[in-house]
This record gives structure tokens, sequence and C-alpha cells, in this order.
């Protein structure tokens, strides 16, 4: 990365009319890291469409790409800016999946029940890549240990967060239960103030939201895959974490100490002599 960064800062800064667009989500702070590379850059954040005020906007990147061959119903467009919160990846996403079953039934009109259908099978998919940025993204700064441990507690919170609800009921955790109900490790110690802090952090990042005393999550899509087959993999994901976190230790145990080393190294020759210890 600062190899790449170096190129484009460095190399070809003396050419005035050559600029680039560096695209990304919360990791975009690695620029920070780079900013020496660059003569000057303009940070600007693009989030989410706001209903009120860039609605049309919205509605262009669903009807833009596939107008006038392909049309959609009023309803259809709010109930995808509904689950999907205003966000533009969620909005492709559920809009690719809609063009596949409209080309399957040879249908130029979309919908809102062939949108739902389209929801439908993001949310039972088996895929973790799609919401992987919202326990992955903005952890530039902490070195490898750090990132696996804050991601660690970050999917254990969002595991307490769909083991406490009940979209059927519409009965959703409060921050103390989402606390309450945290499973803790038993192969490392992570602290109740580091559990509040990323708890915390989710509101922060305008992940969680709270009303009434419930939390809720935002993206709707995401919150609706969290809490159905989204738990399941949440839950096998902690339990690799944990598998993994053993193995080290075993690792770790039954390594070849340097004073073993040194003892075998005594008593081992080879061409006639004693074999040395190499430090890596």
């Amino acid at each position: 990365g600062e190899g790449f960064s170096g190129s484009i800062g460095k190399a070809l800064n003396e050419y005035k009319y050559i600029g680039f667009i560096l695209v990304g989500s919360e990791n975009m702070q690695l620029l920070e890291k780079q900013g020496m590379n660059y003569n000057s850059y303009l940070e600007r954040e693009v989030d989410t469409f706001k209903k009120a005020t860039q609605y049309s906007s919205f509605k262009n990147i669903v009807l833009g790409p596939v107008s006038p061959h392909i049309s959609f119903s009023e309803d259809s467009i709010e109930r995808i800016f509904e689950v999907t919160n205003g966000n533009p990846y969620f909005t492709n996403l559920i809009c690719k999946e809609a063009f596949k079953i409209a080309h399957r039934n040879r249908d130029s009109f979309i919908d809102i029940h062939l949108i739902n259908d389209a929801i439908d099978l993001i949310v039972k998919s088996s895929q973790k890549s799609h919401f992987e940025h919202f326990w992955g993204d903005g952890l530039a700064d902490e070195s490898d240990a750090r990132k696996d441990r804050t991601t660690d507690i970050r999917r254990r919170i969002l595991v307490s967060y769909s083991i406490n609800s009940k979209i059927e009921s519409c009965n959703y955790p409060s921050k103390s239960e989402i606390l309450k109900r945290f499973k803790y490790p038993e192969e490392y110690v992570i602290e109740r103030y580091e559990v509040e802090n990323t708890i915390n952090e989710f509101f922060v990042r305008k992940i969680f939201s709270e009303n009434n005393n419930s939390v809720r999550i935002k993206p709707l899509l995401f919150e609706n895959w969290l809490c159905g087959p989204g738990k399941t993999l949440m839950i096998e994901g902690v339990s690799d974490l944990e598998a993994l976190h053993r193995e080290i230790e075993l690792e770790q145990e039954f390594s070849l100490k340097e004073e073993e080393l040194s003892r075998l190294s005594e008593t081992l020759e080879y061409q006639g002599r004693n074999i040395s210890i190499v430090s890596l």
C-alpha cells in the first residue's frame, strides 16, 4: 500500500493535469498515514441519501440504469429506501437481485412484491461479505492483534443483539440487555468497559439507534439478515476465532523453547561439529 501510494503521489505529482479519486468507506482514514505522499487532497464524505432532500437522486440510481426498458412502481422504490436507509451499496444489491428475477420472469415492471422477493433472497443468503464492513471497518490505525480483538468484540455484540431480538413481535433489546447477554470468551479477557465503548461506537457509526429504550440497527436489511440466518453465521465466526486462539496457545505451549534448542544442539553433531543455533 505504501509503495502504491508513493507512486501515485510522488512519481505523478509533477503532472498537474492528472488526478485521482480515491473511494472507500471508514477505512479511508488510511489516507492520513499516506498524506505526505500527496500535495493536497480534498476529503468529501458521501453518505447515505437523505429522503427529505435527496430522494430524487436516490430514485435516479434505481431507475437510471434500466430506463426505459424496465419500470418500478412508486411503492417498490419506497420499499428499497426503507430497508436500505438510502445506502447506495445495498440499493444496488437489491436492484441487482430484482433485475435477475424480472429477467427470469420476462417482466419489465417491478412492483413491491418482486422487491420483497429480492430482499428475501439477500436476507436468506449465507453471504457475510455483504455486511462484513459493519464489524470489520474503521480499524486502520490498529495492529493485527488489536484488529482481531476489536472485530471479535463487535461480532459478539451483534450476536447478543440478534439473540435478544424478536422481529415477529417487534421486540428489540435495550442497550443494557445487549451488555447483559454479551458472551465473554474463556480464552482471553475482555473488560466490561471495552464492550460498553464498542456499543457506543456502534451508535457513533450510526449502525445503532435508540428509540423508546429499544436499540435498532440501520439499515433494516442488515438487521433482518443478522436476526435471521446471519445469527448462526456470526456465532460460527465467533466460535472459529475462539478455536484459533486455542490453536495459537497450544502452538506456543508445545513449541521448542530456546533452552531446549540449546540442550539439543549440544548433543547433536553435523560433519564433526556441534550444530549452532541461528536466531531468525
